[in-house]
């Protein structure tokens, strides 16, 4: 029987189709990126670590900012949803350390136990290494009571006043609690009144304002969410259920104690003007505020004076003033962008263009159907602005259109739309890409487990299953922290991203559509498998095989087949068509190129 040597090189990026449409191609996976044309699994991760000091996030973040002050110092910013009245939403501070090594003189051991006392037991946390006259080298700190310090292993000696040294393990941070005072951070589900009904003059069941609930009525919900940014170096922002605008000075105090709160832009905290209500805001590259959806006028846009933050009433002497948006729908967000500033309302987006005195910015509309319910569906850097709605992808490039995506359909199939607002997107700049993480139609309420991607420096496209495993409902790209973080509603707690345990035992996958066997027109029997990967451990990767007569056909599934040290794994397949599957765990950071396989030609039928 003819035995031939097929070479198989499947272009990189996820598509989506019928089971002729995707042959030749990767069609799905999960934990699974490209880079350089090679499939390979992302990177892992593990929790951020955090001070025994630091507080707790109470809910799901729902929105971030990170800066740097005017030392250099690196900051972040969260606000979360709270859970409602009376259990509003906070805002978060995070001032990025880097502990090193101190010594401590004031420390007492006793023979035969794990306690040590000092003076003051502040700087000392759990895990980190402590070394010292009568301390058993290699000796950890277990647990901290105050100024009684436990160590992994008893002291051999009693002592007094012995100096030790503490070595940290890890750059652990502290989370502060800085909501400004009376803030009533709501609105998770912001309710959007519809029209009630009533003959004029007259009272009726659901009056003028109030929603009619009778049958094929209709509500639309507003997932509330928190607006930050910097000017200079300190922290300004808005929620856009509570609406007033803070400022913060970035002190997050010290360990132990209380920093300093974020307080709100009002005459009766001492500022010139009380700044008005707005759903979000932006500082421009002209140094003047936005408020957006300002004075309780959704498509409002006012601007502070140049260099202030609390002079908002026009004059012939400022540079303050205001604008409205002729559209059909509210402001939710603006993105500073070359050129300008970019507004994107529920069903549209604008552009801000600066034009100088007296009028100061005008205003142009660049696209319908361009709009977001969500201000983190929009990642917008130096390199890329992009953003998802129900419509699909967009990309703004000068001009506002629509981004092709080879998965589009399935992502549409796959998001659940009623949860829109919990979209939010980030970017890997590391590996020149977007991330949308995305609530799933087969997920659980109020959390995002699916995932899409889009490698903007390569061109193509990748996503999760439907359910991926983990869960994201915020994504910080790596700056002033060395990795991108993300926060989990279902723990609140932070993960760094791309940084893989060696421990972690997540498992990446990812399946090929068919491969016609000569072209489709005579079964095949495939013997050999020649791998093609960098990897030199047997078994760091597993190959599974499906085989049919015909894309409707029935498919027959193999065994799995681990990676064999010589790259040749022994097989008995038969089919017209063929396709695979391959799977590793993300800590053996395992590759795949171009797969060939010993076919021998059969008959027709």
């Amino acid at each position: 029987m003819a035995k031939k040597l097929v070479e198989v090189a499947i272009p990189p990026g996820f598509v989506d189709g019928t089971p002729r449409q995707v042959k030749s191609r990767w069609i799905r996976g999960n934990h699974v990126r490209f880079r350089d044309g090679r499939l390979r699994p992302i990177g892992g991760w593990q929790e951020f670590p955090l001070s025994r000091h630091s507080a707790n996030l109470d809910s799901a973040v729902r929105g971030h900012h990170q800066w740097r002050n005017n030392l250099g110092v690196g900051l972040m910013a969260f606000g979360t949803s709270g859970s409602g009245a009376p259990n509003y939403g906070k805002l978060f501070g995070v001032e990025i350390t880097n502990p090193g090594v101190f010594t401590d003189s004031t420390a007492d051991t006793t023979d035969g136990s794990a306690d040590i006392t000092v003076d003051d037991g502040t700087a000392f946390e759990v895990g980190d290494l402590i070394s010292g006259a009568g301390i058993p080298s290699g000796s950890s700190i277990t647990a901290v009571s105050t100024n009684t310090i436990t160590i992994s292993a008893n002291a051999t000696a009693t002592a007094t006043n012995i100096t030790v040294t503490v070595t940290p393990t890890e750059s652990r941070q502290r989370l502060v609690e800085i909501t400004p005072t009376g803030y009533q951070a709501s609105g998770d589900a912001e309710f959007r009144p519809g029209y009630g009904h009533s003959y004029y003059g007259g009272v009726g069941l659901y009056d003028y304002g109030t929603t009619y609930a009778g049958s094929g009525s209709a509500s639309y919900s507003r997932t509330a969410h928190w607006s930050l940014d910097n000017f200079g170096e300190n922290l300004i922002g808005c929620q856009s259920g509570d609406k007033g605008i803070f400022y913060w000075e970035g002190d997050v105090g010290t360990a132990g104690g209380s920093p300093t709160l974020a307080e709100e832009i009002t005459t009766a905290n001492g500022y010139t003007e009380t700044a008005p209500s707005a759903v979000a805001i932006l500082v421009t590259q002209e140094r003047h505020v936005l408020a957006l959806g300002a004075a309780g006028d959704l498509r409002q846009i006012k601007w502070s004076s140049q260099e202030t933050i609390d002079v908002w009433t026009p004059s012939a002497t400022n540079t303050a003033g205001d604008l409205t948006l002729q559209t059909t729908g509210y402001i939710v967000c603006g993105k500073r962008v070359q050129g300008g500033v970019l507004i994107w309302t529920e069903t549209d987006l604008h552009q801000l263009t600066y034009l100088g005195p007296p009028l100061v910015y005008g205003v142009q509309k660049l696209a319908d159907n361009a709009g977001t319910l969500s201000p983190y569906a929009i990642h917008s850097s130096s390199e890329i602005t992009t953003w998802l709605n129900k419509q699909g992808f967009w990309i703004y490039d000068g001009y506002a259109r629509p981004l092709n995506c080879p998965i589009q359909d399935r992502v549409m199939r796959t998001v659940d739309w009623s949860q829109e607002g919990l979209i939010y997107s980030g970017g890997n700049s590391e590996f020149g890409e977007v991330w949308w993480w995305l609530p799933a139609r087969a997920g659980t309420a109020g959390q995002n487990g699916y995932y899409v991607i889009y490698n903007y420096r390569d061109g193509v496209w990748y996503d999760s299953l439907n359910i991926s495993g983990i869960t994201r409902n915020a994504w910080i790209d790596k700056n002033v922290w060395n990795a991108p973080l993300a926060a989990d509603p279902s723990d609140n707690k932070f993960y760094m991203h791309e940084s893989t345990d060696p421990a972690q035992t997540t498992t990446a996958e990812a399946e090929t559509g068919s491969i016609d066997m000569m072209g489709g027109e005579r079964f095949s029997r495939i013997s050999k498998i020649f791998t093609d990967s960098d990897q030199d451990t047997a078994g760091s990767i597993n190959y599974q095989f499906f085989t049919a007569s015909s894309a409707d056909d029935t498919e027959t599934a193999s065994s799995s087949f681990p990676l064999e040290a010589d790259g040749e794994i022994d097989v008995r397949l038969q089919g017209r068509q063929v396709r695979y599957k391959v799977s590793g765990e993300l800590a053996n950071d395992w590759t795949v190129g171009n797969t060939r396989f010993e076919t021998h030609i059969g008959g027709r039928r």
